[in-house]
């Protein structure tokens, strides 16, 4: 990875505090493996339901995406009320990076530094500010913008270096990517449902329409 003073986009539009200094690449590559677990749930991911619930959904999304921005603003909400919390569905959280590659990678190891339960509240954090954070970094705005979300995660700014510093958050990023790719997944949001890539509308209502008929499968 090459070195970089903590540069948010790899176009160049905001430079933030020289005093903090990390390996922030500007593009995470699918790492050339296939370790099994593209359909697959794996050890040590970002799951939000229950152990024993019948419907497993693997999701990939950006917090750079506008179309996961979308879809988690509008969908998300419901999708955890009524089938999450009431133990039908239980979900796997997998990074996709996208452009702004090094705003992809930012929002993420933010999310992986912040405390787990509270993961994916830091991700919907983002999805939902997504348009604020990167208006305010072409405004030329610092780590300011990320203010709000490192409260969600409780990390202190001055954790970030170290942070960022943590080769193991890049490489779980490059996993993802691997894993995405060996799923044959070009673009998020996808989705694989119970170990099939979905192809329908995953929405809410529709997951529960299909649930409730027994239809498990995609």
């Amino acid at each position: 990875m090459r070195r970089f003073l903590f540069t948010l986009l790899s176009a160049g539009l905001v430079t933030l505090s020289p005093t903090i200094s990390a390996q922030v690449p500007d593009s995470i590559a699918a790492v050339p493996f296939d370790d099994g677990y593209a359909f697959l749930e794996a050890p040590g991911e970002h799951i939000i339901g229950s152990d024993t619930a019948p419907n497993t959904l693997i999701m990939y999304a950006s917090v750079t995406c506008p179309h996961c921005s979308q879809w988690f603003t509008t969908e998300w909400d419901l999708l955890k009320s009524e089938l999450i919390d009431t133990g039908e569905l239980r979900v796997v959280f997998r990074e996709f990076i996208t452009g702004p590659a090094q705003v992809a990678v930012t929002g993420f190891t933010i999310a992986n530094c912040g405390q787990t339960e509270n993961y994916m509240d830091i991700i919907y954090h983002q999805m939902a500010e997504q348009k604020n954070i990167l208006g305010g970094l072409q405004a030329g705005k610092g780590i300011e913008v990320y203010d709000s979300t490192l409260e969600i995660a409780g990390v202190k700014k001055e954790d970030l270096p170290a942070c960022f510093e943590d080769q193991s958050h890049f490489n779980r990023l490059e996993t993802s990517m691997a894993r995405a790719e060996a799923g044959g997944l070009q673009g998020v949001p996808s989705f694989i449902l119970n170990g099939e890539t979905y192809k329908g509308n995953v929405t809410a209502k529709d997951l529960s329409k299909q649930f409730k008929a027994g239809v498990s499968a995609p």
